[in-house]
């Protein structure tokens, strides 16, 4: 067992637990290795989950707010048991720029680059690139229309 995974994980959970103290829950992130363009313009609510395993690879700009049990995910597991399917555990950066909304109970999977402006509907799952200011849903998630400013 890697001790970097076990102290991602410690302060993960405890992140996911201190949603009512915004500063403590982004600070805990920022020395799991997310990176923020300002750490204090994001706003995480109850139980969202950055991966345990690469956190390093989450990237989040200025002015963004998680609704309640959102998940950013960087990584897949496949367990030994799934060699048939001859797959392998494949790793990713996610980004999310500035002025995101995340709907409750979203999942953000690797490999994704949501842009400025995005609102992303409650239990989407988002995979890809997305423009800005689109308003993206579903699972898979696809743009539904694009937002005026």
């Amino acid at each position: 067992i890697r001790i970097d995974k076990i102290y991602f994980g410690v302060l993960g959970n405890l992140a996911i637990d201190l949603w009512f103290f915004p500063l403590a829950t982004n600070f805990l992130h920022l020395l799991r290795g997310v990176r923020f363009k300002n750490v204090f313009g994001v706003y995480f609510s109850r139980g969202v989950l950055i991966d345990n395993s690469h956190p390093n690879l989450v990237y989040i700009g200025d002015n963004v707010v998680f609704a309640p049990r959102c998940s950013i995910i960087t990584h897949s597991y496949i367990p030994a048991s799934n060699i048939i399917i001859s797959n392998s555990e494949k790793v990713d950066n996610v980004t999310i720029e500035n002025d995101v909304f995340i709907g409750l109970g979203s999942i953000i999977l690797p490999g994704t680059l949501i842009s400025k402006g995005c609102y992303i509907a409650a239990g989407s799952v988002v995979k890809g690139y997305f423009l800005p200011h689109s308003l993206i849903a579903g699972n898979p998630a696809v743009v539904k229309r694009r937002i005026n400013c």
